[in-house]
């Protein structure tokens, strides 16, 4: 179902201009001859009418030839019989029924007959395949034995049966004197039998019926619940008058609600009597088969002319401008592929065609002109780009190299400032402490001036309570003397007296230990104060190189100040240099690669 719906779609929807033209083109004449069709089937509906009504009046017509050959094969049929059957003069002549039954049953068999009569020279019957007949169809039977008695023979239609007319033969029976015995009738078809008109109306492709009067004793027709119409009455009064008169009537008729190409054909017996009305009919919604034979031949008959004419412009459009177009296309195919070198299309074109063939090659050649330079000027452009590419980016790289070092030397300077600050503190703090040692050396060296005076002054006391101790020893000595010239009165003085010498000596023994830590003392208090004094004078020196230090660091931290401030200045300037080297390296690159993309656009071209 997929590959069914593909191959509409490419037959509806062709690729190449020259398919479509031609479908387009043969779409357009299909439809116009369709149309036309349709127009005139619409228009001159009549005219179609008589077409439908003249083709069933020939095949009717066509009928009547084998309805004459086959009462001429039922004539020569009983034409044997009547001539080599000895048997049917001896039956009529003995009036031997059986005999003649039997002999009449076989020859039914043998010629397929539907019925047969065999009557005497009166019209009286003798013998027949009929089983039912009443007066009135004895009545017909004499009347035409009564009519080949005086013929000798006849074949056609008649009332063989009431309300059943059917194609007969007959002719008389003699003896060997050639003596009138009677009349035998072959029936070859009853038309009031079903399964004939079934089958003749299946061959002939049309429906039928069979009127008596005006009721329908026999008909293929049917209702629209299916129902046979079988005994329903003909209402069509102009075909009734047609038929009263035994004429034919051709129109079309509606019968049960369908449109009819409708053909009444009377049927006349032996003596001009009616004995009935065949009527055929075509539906005029299917058509029949005669009208579909007209409509193909007519429609064929256009197609193959809209064929032709399609084969025959397709083939002057083909010459005068599908040829030219796809020479016109591949050529600029070939230049869509950018190869310009290709050979112009110089074959001379009319109409549109020539215009577009001039159009084409003078764009070829001014893009030839246009692209020449502009191929040379992408090269060069593709270099250039190529080497401030480059540039730009040994630039940028160079840029920030620089930035991260300024970068790194403004934290060191920082660090070296903040270092700076601290010395500086330091140095302040320092001068500060400086300041208050000297002044507490000053203060120092003044008081051990002091306490040597004092420890002096203390050596001269020390000196005096060593002469007053001699003097006690002296004293307390003399005094034991003059105790111990008192004799006992004098002990407890002399006890005195041991104990003031004894007191005396601690004392000086006391006063000898403080001499020599007063002398000591003197000494290292000389010492320091000469050390002091040594000192004074180095500690102005480092209070001045304290003070000269804290001004340095002053003017280091303003010259620290100066450089950090120039380097962050140095440092931004630093970053936006860069910045612009990136971009320019950014703008360098797009040049470049825009370059490379002309440069690779413009390769396409051949030239």
């Amino acid at each position: 179902m997929k590959n069914i719906f593909s191959r509409l779609r490419k037959l509806i929807s062709p690729k190449s201009i020259k398919r479509k033209i031609q479908y387009y083109f043969a779409s357009l004449t299909l439809i116009m001859i369709v149309a036309s069709i349709s127009l005139q089937v619409w228009v001159n509906h009549d005219i179609f009418d008589e077409y439908f009504t003249a083709g069933v009046t020939k095949r009717i017509e066509s009928t009547d030839q084998e309805i004459d050959d086959m009462l001429k094969e039922i004539s020569n049929s009983l034409d044997f019989v009547a001539e080599s059957a000895t048997s049917l003069p001896k039956g009529i002549a003995e009036q031997d029924y059986n005999l003649l039954d039997s002999c009449l049953r076989v020859y039914a068999r043998v010629f397929n007959l539907h019925s047969y009569v065999l009557t005497d020279t009166h019209g009286g019957i003798i013998s027949t395949s009929i089983r039912k007949y009443d007066d009135d169809d004895k009545a017909n039977i004499g009347r035409l034995a009564n009519y080949v008695m005086e013929k000798g023979s006849s074949e056609g239609v008649a009332l063989i049966l009431e309300k059943d007319a059917g194609y007969y033969a007959a002719r008389t029976i003699v003896d060997q004197s050639r003596k009138e015995l009677g009349v035998l009738t072959f029936v070859k078809h009853s038309l009031g039998e079903e399964q004939y008109l079934t089958k003749r109306s299946q061959a002939l492709g049309m429906q039928m019926t069979l009127f008596r009067d005006s009721v329908r004793v026999n008909t293929t027709l049917v209702d629209n619940n299916g129902v046979s119409m079988r005994g329903s009455v003909l209402n069509n009064r102009e075909a009734l008058e047609n038929i009263s008169k035994n004429k034919r009537f051709i129109a079309p008729t509606v019968i049960g609600g369908n449109r009819f190409y409708s053909f009444y054909h009377p049927l006349v017996d032996f003596d001009g009597q009616n004995v009935g009305t065949l009527w055929y009919g075509i539906d005029g919604g299917v058509r029949s088969e005669l009208t579909r034979s007209i409509t193909a031949i007519v429609f064929w008959s256009l197609i193959v002319i809209a064929f032709i004419c399609s084969a025959l412009y397709c083939k002057l459009i083909n010459k005068d401008i599908i040829d030219p177009l796809i020479r016109l296309a591949n050529y600029s195919e070939v230049l869509s592929k950018g190869d310009l070198t290709a050979k112009e299309d110089n074959l001379t074109y009319k109409y549109e065609v020539g215009i577009l063939q001039k159009s084409v090659n003078e764009m070829a050649r001014s893009i030839r002109r246009v692209l020449g330079p502009i191929v040379e000027m992408s090269q060069q452009l593709h270099t250039a780009s190529a080497e401030l590419s480059k540039a730009s980016q040994s630039l940028s790289n160079s840029a920030n190299h620089q930035a991260a070092s300024l970068e790194e030397i403004s934290s060191s300077m920082q660090e070296i400032g903040g270092n700076i600050q601290n010395n500086m503190g330091n140095s302040n703090k320092a001068n500060q402490l400086s300041n208050e040692i000297g002044s507490d050396v000053n203060t120092i060296s003044v008081a051990s001036s002091n306490s040597l005076k004092a420890v002096h002054g203390i050596s001269q006391d020390i000196v005096a309570i060593n002469e007053l101790v001699m003097q006690t020893n002296i004293l307390s000595l003399n005094a034991s003397v003059e105790a111990a010239r008192a004799g006992a009165y004098g002990q407890g003085f002399g006890v005195v007296a041991k104990e003031v010498g004894r007191l005396a000596e601690q004392t000086k023994m006391a006063a000898q230990t403080i001499t020599d830590t007063a002398q000591n003392s003197i000494s290292e208090t000389e010492n320091s104060s000469q050390k002091l004094n040594d000192v004074l004078p180095k500690l102005d020196v480092v209070i001045d190189l304290v003070k000269e230090i804290n001004a340095a660091c002053i003017e280091q931290n303003s010259g620290v100040s100066q450089v950090n401030t120039a380097i962050i200045d140095l440092n931004t300037v630093t970053q936006q240099m860069a910045s612009s080297a990136e971009e320019i390296s950014a703008n360098s690159e797009e040049l470049a690669g825009t370059a490379a993309s002309l440069s690779e656009m413009v390769s396409f071209f051949k030239i």
